[in-house]
Formats: C-alpha cells, sequence, structure tokens
C-alpha cells in the first residue's frame, strides 16, 4: 500500500521480484503512481472515495488472496481499513507494518501487530530469552536536502492536479500541503535569530548548575500522539508537564523544551509555552530550543518527559531516566519511571542497564531490519525486507 515518498517501495517491489515473489502495488496519490516502476510489479489505483474503500479493498483481497500486505504506518485511513479488514478476511494476510526504527539510525523497523498500543513488544519482550544483538548497521540515509526534494516531488502532482485526477484522495497529513510549505518556508526564513536565540539558551544552560529535565516535542498531527497519547493532545500533554514541573521540580531545576526536527514551524510553540510559564512563574527556568544538539542534551539530562517519542528510548539507552505520558512500546518496568509522575522531578526512578541492552537487542532482533528509506541505505533496507517478508 502507501510508503514512504521516495522510491523504497519500488525498490522492494524489485527485491520481492527476485526472490520469486509476485508484487501489486495499491495506489492512492498521483505521487504513489510517480515513485512506481513496471518492473516492481503491477500497479492498482484506487479512485474510489472513502466511503466505497471497505467495499473496494475487500474486492482486491478476494481477487488477489495476498499473502502479505506491506505499508508505511498503521494510522492512515487506508491503512487502518485494511488492516481490519485484511484480519478478518479468508486469506488473513501477514502484516509488514514498516516505520523509521526505534533504533536509528541504519535500521528500520517491522511491526506484524500495529504501532502504539497496538504493539505487543511488551508482551513478547518479557517472554523472550536473552539475546545477543545482530552487528551494527552500515546503511545511511540521504541528506536532509534530498529528503526535501524527494517529499516534494511526491506531493506536487496531487497539489496539482490531484483534485481533477484523484479527487476523491485522503490525505494523511492534519493539514494541507500547501500550508505545510508555507511553514517551512517561514522556518527558512526564521532560521538565522532562531539560530541566535538557541545559542543564547544554551549558553544559559551551560552556566547553570541544576538538574535539567528535556521535554521533545512531536509532530501535532503525529498519529503515535492522536491515536497513542493517552486521549490528550500534545498541546495538553505540554501544559501539564509544564504545570507538574512548577508543581513538584526543585527551584533551580530548569526544563528544556525541543522542537521535532520535522515540525514545519506553523504551532506557535514558543509563544505558547512562554504564556503557560509566565503564568505559573517559572518562565525563567523553561526554555524552548528550535533545533539544539540532542546527544548533548541527554547527555546532560537529569531526565527525559515524553508521550511516546523515540527520544525516550533514546533516554534509555543513554542511561536517562524517562518518563512516558502516553502509550510507549519500551513502557517497561525495570526501563522508564513507573512511581507517581510528581515524584519524577525529585526522584527520578533510573533505568537498569542490563534490561535496557536486553530491550534493545530484542528490538533489533525481531522487530528490525537494517536500511533506510532514502539514499544509500535505502537498497540494502528492500533487500532485508525482502527476506523478512519471504521468510
Amino acid at each position: 500500500m502507501q510508503g514512504p515518498s521516495n522510491f523504497f517501495f519500488a525498490e522492494l517491489g524489485r527485491a520481492i521480484h527476485a526472490r520469486g515473489g509476485s508484487v501489486d502495488r495499491i495506489g492512492f496519490s498521483l505521487g504513489d503512481r510517480l515513485y512506481w516502476r513496471r518492473k516492481s510489479g503491477r500497479f492498482i489505483p484506487c479512485k474510489v472515495s472513502p466511503d466505497g474503500f471497505a467495499a473496494w479493498i475487500t474486492q482486491v483481497f478476494d481477487d488477489l488472496r495476498p499473502t502479505d500486505l506491506v505499508m508505511l504506518g498503521d494510522g492512515r485511513f487506508y491503512h487502518r481499513t485494511a488492516i481490519d479488514l485484511a484480519r478478518s478476511h479468508p486469506s488473513a494476510p501477514r502484516l509488514h507494518i514498516v516505520e523509521h526504527g526505534l533504533i536509528r539510525p541504519g535500521w528500520l523497523m517491522v511491526e506484524p501487530d500495529g504501532m502504539g498500543s497496538a504493539s505487543r513488544i511488551p508482551a513478547r519482550f518479557s517472554a523472550t530469552p536473552t539475546e545477543d544483538p545482530p552487528a551494527p548497521s552500515p546503511a545511511r540515509g540521504a541528506s536532509f536536502a534530498t529528503y526535501a526534494a524527494l517529499d516534494i516531488a511526491y506531493h506536487l502532482p496531487q497539489m496539482l492536479l490531484g483534485p481533477l485526477l484523484r479527487p476523491h484522495y485522503q490525505s494523511p497529513a492534519g493539514l494541507s500541503q500547501w500550508s505545510e510549505y508555507r511553514g517551512w518556508m517561514g522556518k527558512l526564513v526564521k532560521r538565522p535569530g532562531t539560530g541566535r536565540q538557541d545559542r543564547a539558551t544554551e549558553a544559559a544552560l551551560d552556566a547553570s548548575s541544576g538538574p535539567i529535565f528535556l521535554f521533545p516535542l512531536q509532530l501535532e498531527h503525529d498519529v503515535q500522539v492522536t491515536a497513542h497519547g493517552g486521549g490528550e493532545s500534545l498541546r495538553s500533554h505540554l501544559k501539564d508537564t509544564l504545570i507538574d514541573f512548577a508543581s513538584n521540580a526543585q527551584q533551580n531545576a530548569e526544563l528544556v523544551i525541543k522542537r521535532h526536527p520535522l515540525d514545519n514551524g506553523t504551532t506557535p510553540w514558543r509563544s505558547l509555552i512562554s504564556a503557560t510559564a509566565k503564568d505559573l512563574g517559572v518562565m525563567d527556568r523553561v526554555h524552548y530550543l528550535h533545533g539544539g544538539n540532542l546527544d548533548a542534551l541527554l547527555a546532560r539530562a537529569a531526565g527525559v518527559v515524553t508521550v511516546n517519542s523515540t527520544v525516550g528510548l533514546q533516554a534509555l539507552l543513554a542511561g536517562r531516566p524517562c518518563l512516558t505520558l502516553g502509550t510507549a512500546v519500551y513502557d517497561i518496568e525495570g526501563m522508564t519511571h513507573q512511581g507517581p509522575r510528581d515524584l519524577f522531578w525529585t526522584a527520578p526512578e533510573a533505568p537498569d542497564p542490563d534490561r535496557v541492552d536486553k530491550f534493545r537487542a530484542f528490538l533489533l532482533n525481531h522487530y528490525h531490519v537494517p536500511g533506510s528509506f532514502d539514499g544509500p541505505g535505502a537498497r540494502i533496507g528492500a533487500d532485508a525486507l525482502a527476506r523478512r517478508i519471504m521468510e
């Protein structure tokens, strides 16, 4: 079904064909067609309205009897519907839900059950004997400039011609692509100023002697927040965290809120954070970073508060306490803070290094393949995923 906005799924089709399999690609947008190759398999365009999609995809399953169903994430309307119907269909295809790796860089995640609260990772980890991790992955992705160019080329045909040729297409984005790109242009224009603000903030943090806590923002419309965020929006989680910090942290503690690297800048995070922090009387101890060095922040962090970002797992791997506010597959006893939220600010539970190492090995052995979605690691990832599918 739908994949990343590049040629990765076309590479995957090639790799499956090379191993004797057959591939049918279901495409929805004009970008899906643009990034597919004839030699990768047959392309089946879906031109029905969302209301008619369930009947349409059921007929596809009846006709093709697929053994496997591959898609990027499980939060898109088309993917959620297809998964529900596939599980009850007589052919019952195996699911391969792919995403960026929980362990990065150089790894892709492959989920057979579902993301977030649908995942069986915590239960399976508890029942799996200790294993050695695989060798490090040499795969690397493309530069951000290449990623951006591929993304624009994927979306532009749908933006210009979609209303005429694919009028019923339901985009997975939480806002229009035009708004998305306007936000990126504004972010680019403001970059010199935000860079100066970040340097001033980092200098203030370097001069601080108190504990520093980190809240890494996710994307507001990310399905990990909207579907697996515990029923609250990202803004609500952020406000609750600021209240918790003001009420429970030491007077010399500082809170750093870091913007997601792929946030397009349309949400006025700085002003929202400043207004709340001012009302709570902690404006001088709350800091906002547009960018910043994540590794350096984790090295200094007394703890990380997150909805369910992969930064939480990075914190655990770095030996830092982590509090999750939503459903996270790494929210496991012995790893994340399991006590009351108010105690996290003064007595956070540190992760057990041995348990974290075992969890990392488990993830890599059972839920990851080496590779990336673009750049030099794309072919590595496609070949590795094809091997996993054809097992």
